[in-house]
C-alpha cells in the first residue's frame, strides 16, 4: 500500500514543524538575551517579515523588499547572493519556470 498524498502533506508539515521549533532553539541558545523571551511569533515578525514585491521578468525572478528591513537583514542576503552568483549556483529554478533569481532592497 502507498501513502497517501494527505498523509505524505501532513507528514511534511509535522518534520517542518519540528524543525522550526528547534532552529527557534537555537537561535535563542546562541542569541541569548536578544531572542530569549520571544515567542516564535515575535521572532517571525523581528526577522522575516517585511514587504516584498515578486515579479517576472523574461528569465529573472525578481523579489524586492521594501521598507521594514535592517541593514543586517540586507547584509546577509546580498552576501549569500554574491556567494551564490560567485559560486555559479544562481541557476534556474526549475519549478520557477526556469528562471534565476534576483533581490533587491529598496
Amino acid at each position: 500500500m502507498v501513502p497517501s498524498i494527505e498523509l505524505n502533506k501532513i507528514a511534511a508539515m509535522l518534520a517542518l514543524k519540528i524543525f522550526s521549533f528547534n532552529l527557534i532553539a537555537c537561535l535563542k541558545k546562541v542569541k541569548g538575551n536578544e531572542y530569549e523571551k520571544m515567542t516564535v511569533e515575535s521572532i517571525f515578525v523581528e526577522i522575516l517579515e517585511f514587504p516584498a514585491l515578486v515579479k517576472v521578468n523574461g528569465g529573472r525572478l525578481i523579489v524586492t523588499f521594501y521598507g521594514n528591513y535592517k541593514d543586517r537583514h540586507k547584509n546577509a542576503v546580498m552576501k549569500m547572493m554574491q556567494k551564490i552568483d560567485k559560486t555559479g549556483r544562481n541557476e534556474p529554478i526549475p519549478w520557477l519556470g526556469n528562471r534565476k533569481l534576483e533581490v533587491r532592497f529598496k
